[in-house]
């Protein structure tokens, strides 16, 4: 048995850009989430969290769409972390505001494939305060449950993987296995979770090499 692989080149077309945050506030150790549930009677580990994301508009650039996207989805405005942290970029040892994660879907279509692709990016917010008209630019009824909140990283971390994933003294727990894992040993269905983890790790060593 053969594994048929993806095509390395897509025109115009055939591709999504799409950008996303992990929008940290700071002063409480806390991330930014969307979920789109509609039943408060369910446990919260049941709901659809995610971190706030979407295609980047015509003559936009991705930094702008990240900034755009996760205003509109979640109602608090981001500012984008610049760190130094590791990439293939030249010029990597400056502080930057590149990608910190990129994430490539692949859509199976009757008229090929399409592709899918995200990136993340590190930011922060001031005050945990939401716009006054959150909601009101919702587009489509996908939109139209959303919710945001501000939430505990430890909390996110569990909500982004229904529970599966808990954050003890900083690393990643695997409930289900009962073991530790790394970041890039999460399951790929939950890879949110490492993109919060991670992207935490290097806010604080940036503060850390601010201080010092």
């Amino acid at each position: 048995m053969t594994t048929a692989l993806l095509p390395t080149t897509y025109p115009t077309g055939k591709f999504i850009l799409a950008a996303s945050t992990c929008t940290y506030h700071i002063a409480t150790s806390s991330i930014v989430l969307v979920h789109n549930h509609h039943s408060p009677s369910t446990p919260r580990t049941s709901w659809n969290w995610f971190l706030p994301r979407g295609r980047k508009d015509i003559n936009e650039s991705i930094h702008a769409a990240a900034i755009r996207e996760t205003c509109e989805e979640s109602g608090y405005t981001p500012t984008l972390l610049a760190t130094s942290h590791n990439t293939l970029q030249p010029g990597s040892d400056e502080e930057h505001v590149e990608a910190f994660h990129m994430q490539l879907i692949p859509y199976f279509k009757r008229t090929g494939v399409r592709m899918y692709v995200a990136f993340y990016y590190l930011a922060t917010i001031a005050e945990a305060v939401r716009a006054e008209d959150y909601g009101s630019g919702f587009d489509g009824r996908h939109e139209a449950g959303y919710e945001s909140e501000v939430v505990k990283i430890e909390e996110a971390v569990e909500l982004l993987s229904g529970g599966r994933y808990v954050l003890r003294d900083g690393e990643v727990y695997d409930v289900l296995e009962r073991k530790a894992v790394e970041v890039d040993g999460v399951a790929e269905k939950f890879f949110e979770v490492g993109v919060v983890v991670r992207g935490w790790r290097e806010v604080q060593r940036h503060l850390t090499k601010a201080e010092g």
